[in-house]
């Protein structure tokens, strides 16, 4: 699954998986969809032993790796515990428009669902000894957490319109016009009426035929339109979760005064 973040008209998009087969296989895919490769980072973990009992590498360092990246503070502990555990992490700068076919590629070639995996143990590291100190004294650390709220764009799916051509078969009538010249001899017996020279000039006469035929002309129209658009809600979630804070309560059973109790 990615992890999706804003800055400066871009988002910044990270992924982890498990495989460098994987990994690789994305990166080649996202450049030839045209994304420069010098925009492309990946990083690689903690290499792997084969040793299934070897506990993972500590996860500091890949912290201190990962403070360059544009990421939120919880992303990147995660993926710090993933890169010491042996993945490798893909990041990009990309613009909006490219954004969900990116998303698509890294979800497609195996990208690592880091919110259904279980939080390893380091993770689950107790706050502090609760063992008791005597003789010369020591000290012990009062803490309180603070939640900060803070958000991120996950992808919720796309709309794809594709248009493409039919024909349909269509025919309409149409009256035509033909001519036909034909030639007949009609027998007659009258006087003639020209003189002598025009009776026996030569003479030539004729007719034209004339057909006519269909023409066809086809013109484009737009009769619809399909429009794909977006409309932003915006919503007010209440965000809960406990914080913790350290209380030290102190016995003073000093002579000769009663013993007695405070709360620090």
């Amino acid at each position: 699954m990615d992890q999706t973040s804003t800055s400066a008209g871009k988002q910044y998009v990270t992924a982890l998986f498990d495989s460098q087969t994987d990994a690789n296989k994305a990166v080649e895919r996202i450049v030839a969809e045209g994304i420069p490769r010098e925009d492309v980072q990946m990083m690689a973990g903690q290499e792997r032993t084969g040793d299934a009992s070897t506990e993972p590498a500590h996860e500091t360092g890949f912290l201190d790796k990962l403070k360059g990246f544009f990421m939120p503070d919880e992303d990147r502990q995660t993926y710090a515990e993933g890169l010491s555990r042996g993945g490798y992490l893909v990041a990009l700068h990309t613009k909006p428009a490219n954004h969900d076919r990116v998303v698509d590629i890294l979800n497609d070639d195996g990208s690592v669902d880091t919110e259904a995996r279980p939080d390893s143990p380091d993770q689950q590291r107790a706050m502090a000894d609760r063992g008791s100190s005597h003789g010369n004294g020591g000290a012990i650390p009062i803490a309180q957490e603070e939640l900060r709220v803070g958000k991120r764009e996950t992808s919720g799916g796309q709309i794809r319109a594709k248009s493409h051509t039919v024909e349909t078969p269509v025919e309409e009538d149409v009256t035509l016009r033909d001519e036909t010249v034909s030639v007949d001899t009609q027998s007659v017996d009258r006087p003639a009426s020209e003189s002598k020279d025009d009776l026996f000039r030569e003479r030539t006469i004729g007719a034209q035929e004339h057909h006519e035929e269909a023409v066809v002309d086809k013109t484009a129209r737009v009769k619809e339109e399909v429009v794909i658009g977006k409309d932003v809600d915006h919503r007010t979630e209440t965000v809960k979760d406990n914080v913790r804070h350290t209380e030290v309560e102190v016995d003073d059973d000093r002579a000769p005064s009663s013993p007695r109790k405070s709360t620090v």
